[in-house]
C-alpha cells in the first residue's frame, strides 16, 4: 500500500498553500512622528499634541507584535514631558499629575513585557490618586472643550 499523503492525482491539482494576510488596518511598524510644534505653549500647540499622542495610543487596537505595542506605548512616555510643556499655564499643573501617572504606568507595562499579570503591586497607585482623577477629569474636558477630541474617542 502506498502512502497518499501529499500527492496529487493527474485529475485534481494541488491545492495552493493557504495565504495569510493581516487583517485591513493592521499596524506593522511604529512611524510616529510627533507633530511640530512653533511658538509659545498655549492652546493651539497643546491641543496638536494632544490629539497626536491620543490618536497614536489609539493605534493599539490594531497592533499585533509585542514590539511594535511596545514602541507606541514608549511614544506616550517619552512624549509626556513635551505634551505638559505644551500644556497652557492654568491647567499645566493640574494635568500634569494625570499625564506623569499614565506614563509611569505605561513604563511599567512595558517593563513586564506587556504583561499585565507581571505588574508589581502597586503599579496603579499614581493613577488612582485623587490628583491624577482630578486632572483626568481637567484634560479631558479641556480636550473635549478647546481640542474638539474626546480622549478615548474620536
Amino acid at each position: 500500500m502506498m502512502a497518499l499523503s501529499g500527492c496529487t492525482s493527474a485529475h485534481r491539482s494541488a491545492r495552493p498553500a493557504p495565504t495569510t494576510s493581516l487583517p485591513a488596518g493592521t499596524i506593522t511598524a511604529d512611524r510616529w512622528d510627533p507633530p511640530v510644534l512653533s511658538g509659545p505653549p498655549g492652546r493651539s500647540n497643546f491641543c496638536a499634541a494632544l490629539v497626536a499622542i491620543y490618536r497614536h495610543e489609539g493605534e493599539l487596537g490594531h497592533v499585533i507584535s509585542h514590539p511594535v505595542a511596545t514602541d507606541i506605548i514608549d511614544d506616550y512616555v517619552a512624549y509626556a514631558p513635551t505634551l505638559i510643556s505644551q500644556a497652557p499655564t492654568q491647567i499645566r499643573t493640574t494635568v500634569a499629575e494625570y499625564i506623569q501617572a499614565v506614563a509611569g504606568y505605561l513604563h511599567q507595562v512595558v517593563a513586564a513585557g506587556l504583561d499585565l499579570n507581571r505588574l508589581q503591586p502597586g503599579s496603579l497607585t499614581a493613577m488612582s490618586s485623587a490628583g491624577a482623577s482630578n486632572g483626568y477629569k481637567v484634560l479631558s474636558t479641556y480636550s473635549q472643550t478647546n481640542c474638539h477630541y474626546t480622549i478615548g474617542g474620536s
